[in-house]
């Protein structure tokens, strides 16, 4: 079972988002986690925010993958899910 420990939670919230409204999901894949960006997200975004955004989801799957845990990244068709709040 690959889940997220709370140490893990706080060492990847500590990563700055490189911009404001990036859907990220982490998603429990039994084996690994998954970090799931939305097609829609990134193609709306310029060369230099998509160059910021992969960078990012590199040093968190390099951090999530520190404790122990597989990590990959999974790209979604569409637009992120709203929010419920």
């Amino acid at each position: 079972m690959a889940s997220m420990s709370s140490d893990m939670r706080k060492a990847v919230h500590q990563i700055k988002v490189p911009y404001k409204g990036l859907i990220v999901d982490f998603v429990d894949m039994d084996k690994y986690i998954a970090l799931r960006v939305y097609e829609n997200q990134i193609m709306a975004m310029s060369d230099q925010q998509q160059l910021g955004t992969m960078e990012y989801l590199q040093l968190v799957r390099t951090t999530i993958e520190s404790y122990g845990v597989t990590c990959h990244f999974e790209g979604a068709k569409g637009d992120p899910p709203r929010s419920i709040v």
